[in-house]
């Protein structure tokens, strides 16, 4: 892994810091909804997917279906954590398994991450990123020479616990390869102070988050274990022209054996 340049990093905590903002294409943006999205979009390429195209209205969402009907394509995403109905999936990582969305092409649409999409598209492209893959987006930011933008979902435009954390993972993770310092705003230092208030349980903290909180209250909690699990799936979705997609490198292939991104 190759040392990186100067690199400044700004992280906003919620939708509503966001009002207004801009990103040029000499800029990458990182999107982070842990609970869930963010996980259910790396889990649903991990098994296969073609393509996500993620909308902010329901509606939307519904028309792309009727406009697509023929091909294989999915539609997936929730509304308050629930089934949206006449949908396909939700937004459970463990429904997209490789025997539903293999080869398929998802229409994806859900309270608060892929609000976050429509957002970044002035910038170069978009990571998707969560505890499962952070390692894998650390490295690759730290090989390209732009400006990182890291927007934390939260929840109903409020501030998120687990998103802000895992923003902080990202900033420390770059901090432990880069060999020079960085520039962060306000917005990445918090988050990297909260992330080491609860780097020693990332599932516990989940837990604690009042999204985690309604989660459990509905019977999710299997998800949760699911989004704490770190590194544990190395892929890196990208955005950019309005669809996501799968990015393929094969330093991907050998993150689980370096011991910067290991779990312990």
């Amino acid at each position: 892994m190759k040392d990186c340049e100067l690199m400044k990093i700004n992280l906003f905590v919620n939708r509503a810091e966001l009002q207004g903002a801009t990103f040029s294409s000499e800029e990458i943006v990182v999107v982070i909804d842990v609970l869930r999205a963010s996980t259910t979009i790396i889990q649903a390429f991990k098994n296969g997917c073609k393509s996500i195209t993620p909308v902010a209205q329901v509606e939307h969402a519904r028309r792309l279906a009727c406009e697509w009907r023929g091909s294989e394509v999915l539609l997936c995403g929730e509304r308050n954590e629930m089934l949206i109905p006449g949908f396909d999936l939700s937004n459970s990582p463990q429904e997209f398994t490789s025997e539903v969305v293999c080869g398929k092409d998802i229409i994806f649409t859900s309270t608060n991450g892929a609000q976050l999409f429509g957002i970044s598209a002035n910038a170069h492209h978009a990571v998707v990123s969560s505890f499962i893959n952070v390692g894998a987006v650390a490295d690759y930011l730290c090989n390209h020479n732009m400006a990182v933008n890291i927007l934390c979902a939260g929840k109903h435009g409020r501030f998120g616990l687990e998103d802000v954390v895992c923003g902080g993972m990202l900033v420390a993770i770059i901090q432990q390869v880069k060999k020079s310092e960085q520039k962060l705003n306000d917005g990445a230092l918090a988050a990297y102070i909260l992330y080491r208030q609860f780097q020693n349980d990332i599932n516990a903290m989940l837990h604690q988050s009042s999204h985690g909180r309604r989660l459990v209250e509905i019977g999710r909690q299997d998800d949760l274990v699911f989004c704490a699990a770190i590194n544990n799936i190395p892929i890196i979705p990208i955005f950019k022209n309005g669809k996501i997609t799968r990015l393929i490198n094969d330093y991907q292939k050998q993150l689980h054996q370096d011991p910067v991104f290991s779990n312990g």
